[in-house]
């Protein structure tokens, strides 16, 4: 399994179908890119809590430069190199999603 969007150009995550701890999820990053979480303080998300919690940003050599002819969204999404997904989520062992 892997996921990835359209602004990552193809799969950010993938799980490896022979190890058992990550089914269920969608797996840990690909290497070439770098993945943070931001806390989600109204969805009582935190980044730094023991099981970290957040949207997930991502940021590589792969993203997109921007949404054709829509500065006011990419400036929305694009932050310091980070794009902001918009997805809350979890990381659990193995550095999985």
């Amino acid at each position: 399994m892997d996921a990835g969007l359209t602004e990552t150009c193809a799969g950010t995550f993938v799980s490896l179908p022979n190890e058992l701890p990550m089914l269920g999820t969608v797996g840990p990053p690909v290497p070439n890119v770098d993945v943070c979480l931001e806390s989600v303080p109204e969805m009582g998300y935190d980044a730094l809590s023991s099981t970290p919690r957040g949207e997930i940003c991502i940021r590589g050599k792969t993203l997109f430069a921007g949404y054709y002819k829509r500065e006011d969204l990419t400036e929305e999404v694009l932050n310091d190199g980070w794009f902001h997904t918009g997805f809350p989520i979890s990381f659990v062992d193995f550095g999985c999603l």
